[in-house]
């Protein structure tokens, strides 16, 4: 059931994907693995209050993967624009495991709540584990142009965009290599589609 669910959410197919980790959890309840997949499907799904509960009962039960749960589940409270939760949670999950996305996630949380110097600190920190983060940039030149620094400003969205153009070509690059491979019809499809 987990790799049924896996191979439905690989495809982008998060609907089935989550009938699938719901028929994993009935038999199995603490499916870490199964659990955290779930959740991240619910967000993309956008059922973020069923999102948001899958994550509390991660980390009310102390699962190892608590940290994902903690960025997940503040990754949902900002789609819903609640900014406290989603920053007492990103703080949290902070505390527990640091890569880019949630160094990317706490700057846009503390850029929208007028804390711009941390805001810096965290989208830098995002770019230099990971200089396709197209977001942590785009939002970095938010900040400078809150300070005025318009040579910043500039700077910082001519960087977005170079970023954002440099994963358009990688899409392309990777739409060709799928459009010459031999596989099969319907898992192409899904690819094209995400891609």
């Amino acid at each position: 059931l987990y790799g049924a669910g896996a191979f439905h959410q690989t495809l982008g197919d998060c609907r089935m994907a989550v009938d699938r980790y719901d028929a994993l959890l009935a038999v199995e309840p603490d499916h870490e693995d199964g659990a955290l997949q779930r959740l991240v499907c619910l967000g993309y799904l956008a059922r973020h209050e069923d999102a948001i509960a899958a994550a509390t009962r991660l980390i009310d039960d102390r699962f190892d993967n608590m940290g994902e749960a903690y960025y997940w589940r503040a990754w949902n409270h900002h789609k819903r624009e609640r900014l406290s939760p989603a920053r007492a949670d990103i703080d949290r999950a902070m505390s527990l495991h640091v890569d880019s996305r949630v160094l990317a996630l706490s700057g846009i949380i503390k850029y929208e709540q007028r804390e711009f110097d941390g805001a810096a600190r965290d989208l830098l920190g995002a770019i230099n584990m990971d200089p396709a983060q197209c977001i942590a940039r785009w939002y970095l030149g938010l900040v400078a142009f809150e300070h005025e620094d318009w040579p910043g400003t500039g700077n910082q969205f001519e960087a977005s965009a170079g970023c954002y153009l440099a994963s358009a070509e990688r899409s392309e690059q990777d739409l060709a290599r799928m459009r010459d491979a031999n596989l099969d019809p319907v898992f192409k499809a899904s690819q094209n589609d995400g891609l």
